[in-house]
């Protein structure tokens, strides 16, 4: 059973290719077995962002706290729908309720 605020594994496909990558995902929203996730990624966006993709990363202040072994941002304009079975063993980390909230806030601002 998957919670808000925990992040997983999973593969993540590549929207314009047929390829996949592992990366970490933030539960967002739970609906029976499908989840709403936002992908997480160490890539930092650059110093003055042009790109709205880059806008859209925050920053998980406590990345260690959660698991993940670099700096990390929620891709917070990318978010996706999956069924929960995509999800790869436990978690590997759950976010703090202040952090999550200021991810979420600036989800709905991209929205």
């Amino acid at each position: 059973m998957a919670f808000a605020r925990e992040i997983y594994l999973i593969d993540v496909k590549f929207e314009d290719q047929d390829c996949s990558k592992e990366r970490p995902v933030l539960v967002l929203l739970i609906n029976g077995s499908a989840l709403t996730i936002a992908p997480i990624t160490s890539e930092a966006p650059p110093s003055n962002p042009t790109k709205y993709y880059d806008k859209a990363k925050e920053e998980l202040k406590k990345w260690r706290k959660y698991g993940l072994d670099k700096p990390s941002y929620v891709k917070c304009a990318d978010i996706k729908t999956i069924d929960i079975s995509a999800l790869k063993g436990r978690p590997i980390g759950r976010v703090d309720v202040d952090e999550f909230d200021r991810i979420t806030e600036k989800i709905c601002w991209y929205m």
